[in-house]
Parts: C-alpha cells; sequence; structure tokens
C-alpha cells in the first residue's frame, strides 16, 4: 500500500507491520482506502492504529427503492429493487413492528397505520442501505487484524472519513488515548 505510514522505535516491528498489513489488504479486498497510520512501540503497553478512507457510496431510502401508493389507512410500497427488499422489510419491522408491515406479494410490502402526509414522508425517509456503515465494520475488522495477538482491549472512534483503533492487553488509560490521538493526527 502506498499510504503506509507506521511509527516505530523499533525497525524489524516496522516491516513486520508492514507484510501484516498488505497481507490483510490482499485477504480483505478492501476498497476506497486512503492512507493507515500506525503507532506501535514494542516497550509500550498499547497499540494504535488510523484509517482513512474515501466515501464511496450513497445511502438508499425507502423512497429510492420503491414507488407508494397511500390508501386511506396504509401505504402500498411497490418494490424496484427486489435485492433490497430483505433489508427493507428488517428495517420496516424494525420501525412499525411486524403486526404493522405486510408482504403481500413479492414486489409489495403494505405498511398500516401510515395515511397523513407526515407520517408518509417519515415512512419513505426510513435508510434501508448505509453504505458508510459496512465501511467502518470492514475497517474495524482491518484494524482488529493488525492489532498484535493479545490486545483484547479495544477502544474505537469514528470521525467523517476516518477511524481510530486502540488496543492494549490492559484498559486503555487516559494517557495513551490523548498520546496516540497527537501522534496519529487524530480530529475527533
Amino acid at each position: 500500500m502506498e499510504k503506509l505510514f507506521i511509527e516505530s522505535e523499533d525497525k524489524h516491528a516496522v516491516e513486520a507491520y508492514r507484510q501484516i498489513v498488505d497481507y490483510v489488504l490482499n485477504d480483505m479486498s478492501v476498497k476506497s482506502l486512503d492512507a493507515i497510520h500506525i503507532y506501535a512501540d514494542p516497550a509500550a503497553l498499547f497499540f494504535s492504529c488510523r484509517v482513512d478512507f474515501e466515501r464511496s457510496g450513497t445511502p438508499l431510502k425507502i423512497r429510492d427503492l420503491s414507488t407508494e401508493r397511500v390508501g386511506e389507512e396504509d401505504v402500498d410500497l411497490v418494490i424496484g429493487e427486489e435485492r433490497y427488499l430483505a433489508d427493507m422489510l428488517r428495517k420496516l419491522w424494525d420501525v412499525y413492528g411486524q403486526d404493522r408491515v405486510e408482504q403481500s406479494e413479492r414486489q409489495h410490502i403494505i405498511v398500516k397505520g401510515v395515511s397523513n402526509d407526515a407520517d408518509v414522508e417519515k415512512l419513505l425517509d426510513v435508510m434501508v442501505v448505509d453504505p458508510l456503515e459496512d465501511f467502518y465494520e470492514q475497517l474495524i475488522t482491518l484494524a482488529v487484524d493488525i492489532i498484535p495477538v493479545g490486545f483484547r482491549v479495544r477502544r474505537v472512534e469514528y470521525a467523517g472519513d476516518s477511524v481510530l483503533v486502540i488496543a492494549s492487553e490492559k484498559t486503555i488509560e487516559k494517557e495513551w488515548i490523548d498520546y496516540s490521538k497527537e501522534k496519529l493526527q487524530w480530529n475527533s
């Protein structure tokens, strides 16, 4: 990876982390990475990693994936993108409950008790797929795979287009967090 920055007092650790990162990236095939910053001091009791990325994909709401037919006491959603149907059903069940959401036909979902304009707008604005959530999960998995074995206590922070992971064998102390943020130029 071109934008891999590793800071360590131990030159062997730098090469080892470079190999680990290359291996993990090849294994995961994570796209849209901008840079990975690692601070690793073998004498320290903690490890820190900042992963920067470029946003890709846009969130999809119900309004993006269906056409609505508003009835007197319900809304019939005609699904245009069937591949998001399961995700849409789960989100609607979370928001409205399974007793109010019914799949009448393969590409029709009826949501009961939605009749006025404000309720319909709220329904259409329900987020079905947020690529950023999935991408954050991938980045955390990437960072966890890089963390030294045995560092099971972890702290994860998100800020815009970056993820910061600090790990240790012990409880993570505030001064380690502050030091990592300074070393890795973390702005949260």
